[in-house]
């Protein structure tokens, strides 16, 4: 037992007496009873533990395992029990996963420099030059198949494309040029990994500082191809196709906007299975002109609460390069041929004549 009596404060300067800590410790120091050797002062906090060590007294910090578990606020109590709403919701909800990856880490761009209007004049007449109008042979008779093959249009096409199509490629040429380069294949996926399937799925791809397609575009120097002879036989006069579009199942994935250089992908899904995933893959163009190709992508669902997102960036350095150091201007070819133009050439060997979209070419198809 300790007889704790009124303290001396005035042989305690160096203490405030107003502060609860110091009370603690001086009183602790100015019991009467228990030997000052003896005395320990226990505490949990390290303040008064200080003082008391300054005035040369014996002391021990407590552990937090002595305490009492601390009691939860109301607003605790209603986050937990809002939070415990969420997770049961959560339990009910499909869980997927998204991941959004470029083909290649580092995809070149190229901005063209501005031709002078002397130079687009030049530009102009050598592709016209190098461009004549296909020759059309009637042969030696003149029956119902000579006429047939003869294409009486071909001439007035050939005006067009000299007098509009070669002109309004020419005033943007240094643009299509740019399209070859800065091309990258983009991989998205999809992974349901909860298990609950998705229902009603929309998946929405945007894109801002390029555009996206479904395959690699090329566009040569030499602007959109000038039209040629058309022929027809009398099978095909009479010929009739009928094609009948598959009907998709509620598990398959379907793409209800396609990317045609735009800005936007859609794809949808009925019923997206637990445990499955998908892959849809397409192309990026990075403008050099702007701060970089991002694709947003949101996803959403009829029992999904809210939504999930990702963002892909890609932000290459554009090289500087004029219409002469990539083209020939002489036979207006490629110095170099990009890599759509390399691929266009591959796939063609193989008769495969869709992986690859060539800029312009179906100027004239409804001509």
């Amino acid at each position: 037992m300790a007889d704790c009596g009124r303290i001396d404060w005035t042989q305690f300067d160096e203490f405030d007496q107003d502060e609860a800590d110091a009370r603690v410790a001086v009183q602790t120091q100015c019991t009467k009873g228990p030997d000052i050797g003896k005395r320990i002062l226990l505490s949990h906090d390290i303040r008064p533990l200080y003082l008391a060590r300054k005035l040369g007294l014996r002391t021990y910090q407590i552990g937090d395992n002595w305490l009492r578990a601390r009691e939860q606020s109301e607003a605790e109590k209603k986050a937990k029990k809002l939070q415990g709403e969420v997770d049961a919701l959560k339990s009910r909800e499909p869980q997927l996963e998204i991941t959004l990856l470029p083909g290649s880490a580092s995809v070149p761009s190229v901005r063209v420099r501005t031709l002078s209007d002397i130079e687009r004049a030049e530009l102009q007449k050598r592709i016209i030059r190098l461009n004549p109008i296909a020759r059309q042979d009637r042969g030696g008779l003149h029956g119902i198949s000579s006429h047939l093959e003869f294409d009486h249009t071909l001439e007035r096409r050939h005006n067009f494309w000299q007098e509009k199509v070669v002109p309004n490629y020419i005033k943007d040429c240094e643009r299509k040029l740019e399209l070859n380069f800065g091309q990258v294949e983009i991989r998205f996926r999809i992974e349901n990994v909860g298990h609950v399937p998705a229902e009603d799925l929309l998946i929405r791809l945007a894109a801002s500082g390029g555009w996206v397609h479904e395959r690699p575009v090329v566009a040569y120097p030499v602007g959109p191809h000038p039209p040629v002879p058309r022929t027809r036989d009398l099978s095909s006069m009479y010929a009739f196709r009928r094609s009948e579009a598959a009907v998709p199942g509620r598990h398959d994935f379907v793409v209800i906007e396609e990317p045609d250089r735009s800005s936007q992908i859609q794809i949808a899904c009925q019923d997206f299975r637990h445990g499955y995933d998908h892959e849809y893959v397409f192309i990026g163009w990075v403008d050099p002109h702007a701060d970089g190709l991002s694709i947003d992508v949101t996803v959403t669902a009829s029992n999904l609460h809210g939504n999930v997102r990702r963002q892909l960036q890609i932000t290459p350095e554009p090289i500087q390069r004029t219409f002469s150091e990539l083209v020939n201007l002489e036979t207006m070819r490629f110095r170099e041929e990009p890599y759509a133009a390399e691929l266009l050439s591959q796939e063609l060997a193989k008769n495969n004549f869709n992986a690859v979209d060539v800029d312009g070419i179906n100027w004239d198809k409804h001509f």
